[in-house]
């Protein structure tokens, strides 16, 4: 006819008989009309509704751990491990207020799908206990969840914020990030603390639950980090967590890059170019005068890099090499620099091409560094000898007649360029190298040995060598060193020829006297008896 009809589903969750009637609004539910099968009205004849047992009467399994997730003033919420059964219809969720301690009461009904709970229906500061019980299509249900409390209160997290940089980093490093303890964005408000020479550290308190973005800096955004996904606009990114104790460390330390997300691994690059090595090394001395200029970058550097050299003469004129591959940048100077000079380098406001996928920067922090060239070619003599047949380590020994001596000598190179050829002379011993070539490095030593068998006289013998070195140039270094043996006479006496040799004259006739003096003494006794 001309009545309209409406069509309802009922949703049991038990075993039984149920009565239904129907109402109904005309004015958004400000007033109410009922129904029952006569007519308008509570008439005493409601409907009537048989839910039947199916014959299933297996129970789910309680749900597994029930875990708190996070509160807030206006909430609490929890998740649990979802069940496995096959006809398992859904989860119903209880809940009793601690300070009235009364029976638990169902709150809710999710799906089977679903395994967490937001309860908005919270008082602030009140505490609540919460279960969950599972049940299936036949109305069967679990044994209850374990127990949770919690409060409708902000909970917070000691949070540690731990990053991993770069060995060449300079200065302190600061973490920023969009919330207000962190400015918010203000690269120089947050200083972490240094806990090695790459481990930084900071701590606060923050709400449990909160999303934030973040990245790590050097005090501006000039001296921010840029690599890999972290560029630009582009930050990290995480969720704080209470976890079981109200403690999370955010871990960036990690240097596998390129396996996992970026946002959990240590600082790769700065955005500002950084002289990582340099050469030669500050503060370096008997540098060759012919050497090059290298410094070393964090990043890849643009065509055009260059620096200051500066010597005795003023700035220094040459050639400037980049090299991507290395990330150098090498100077050659068009003459030999000044020998036995200080020269200075300076780096400064150099521009980078930035890292693959990363920001160009500008250099923010000057490098500088000084060394010294080498003077003339140098070397130093050093001359031992010795009974033994070794290198000694005294110029100066006490031996006796018929005793070899080794002589050594020690030659050091002094200078800056390496010594290649060399000429050794000795007073007593005559030549002992000509024109010999060697390759002697700077600061490198050589030995030479030589054998020498002295007279059978005693004395005291000292002789002198003269060492002269060329490099490739021919320019020479000089060197002179000496050295004394003493003989003395052995100190037994035979008539083989052994004596004290310690006064003048021939060994032999100290016997010959003894025997002389003795045939006269004979001869004077027997005159004395003939008499």
């Amino acid at each position: 006819g001309n009545n309209d009809q409406y069509v309802g589903n009922l949703l049991p969750d038990v075993v039984g008989e149920y009565d239904y009637v129907t109402r109904w609004s005309s004015n958004g539910g400000i007033s109410w009309y009922y129904s029952d099968l006569s007519g308008p009205g509570i008439n005493g004849n409601p409907g009537r509704l048989h839910v039947i047992s199916s014959g299933d009467l297996t129970a789910p399994a309680a749900p597994q751990n029930l875990v708190l997730d996070g509160t807030s003033g206006s909430s609490i919420s929890f998740s649990w491990d979802a069940n496995s059964e096959p006809d398992l219809a859904g989860y119903e969720i209880y809940r009793q207020m601690v300070v009235e301690a009364l029976l638990f009461e169902r709150i809710a009904t999710v799906g089977p799908a679903v395994t967490s709970y937001v309860d908005e229906s919270v008082t602030g500061g009140e505490t609540y206990d919460y279960y969950v019980v599972a049940f299936d299509t036949s109305f069967n249900r679990s044994d209850p969840s374990n127990t949770i409390q919690a409060t409708a209160e902000p909970r917070y997290v000691d949070v540690t914020f731990r990053v991993g940089v770069p060995d060449y980093t300079p200065g302190t490093v600061y973490v920023v990030g969009d919330i207000p303890e962190f400015g918010p964005w203000d690269p120089g408000r947050v200083p972490m603390t240094q806990i090695d020479a790459t481990t930084w550290e900071y701590t606060l308190p923050l709400l449990d639950g909160l999303q934030l973005q973040y990245k790590y800096t050097r005090g501006s955004w000039d001296r921010v980090e840029s690599w890999g996904s972290i560029v630009g606009l582009a930050n990290r990114s995480t969720t704080i967590e209470y976890g079981t104790d109200g403690t999370q460390v955010i871990d960036n330390t990690a240097t596998d890059w390129g396996n996992g997300d970026d946002s959990d691994k240590a600082v790769r690059f700065w955005r500002d170019p950084i002289v990582v090595d340099e050469f030669p090394a500050p503060d370096a001395t008997l540098v060759p005068t012919d050497t090059q200029i290298v410094a070393t970058w964090s990043v890849t550097m643009t065509a055009g890099t260059m620096f200051e050299v500066t010597g005795p003469a003023g700035m220094v004129s040459g050639t400037f090499v980049n090299d991507d591959a290395t990330q150098t940048t090498t100077f050659t100077p068009d003459v030999p620099l000044d020998g036995n000079s200080d020269y200075t380098v300076l780096v400064s406001g150099q521009v980078s091409q930035g890292m693959p996928g990363g920001e160009n920067g500008t250099q923010q922090v000057p490098a500088q560094w000084t060394f010294r060239t080498t003077g003339p070619a140098a070397i130093e003599l050093l001359k031992t000898v010795s009974t033994d047949g070794n290198c000694g380590t005294t110029s100066v020994i006490t031996t006796t007649w018929n005793t070899d001596v080794t002589y050594c000598y020690t030659v050091t190179n002094m200078g800056g360029v390496t010594l290649t050829t060399h000429t050794l002379t000795d007073t007593v011993l005559g030549t002992i190298l000509q024109d010999f070539a060697y390759s002697l490095a700077p600061q490198a030593s050589v030995a030479v040995t030589a054998t020498y068998d002295p007279p059978n006289s005693y004395g005291t013998i000292e002789n002198c060598a003269l060492w002269t070195a060329m490099d490739d140039t021919g320019a020479p270094a000089a060197a002179e060193a000496c050295a004394t043996v003493n003989i003395v006479a052995p100190t037994d006496v035979s008539l083989t020829g052994l004596g004290d040799v310690s006064r003048p004259g021939s060994y032999l006739w100290w016997p010959l006297l003894a025997l002389l003096l003795v045939v006269a003494g004979l001869l004077g006794l027997r005159r004395a008896r003939r008499a």
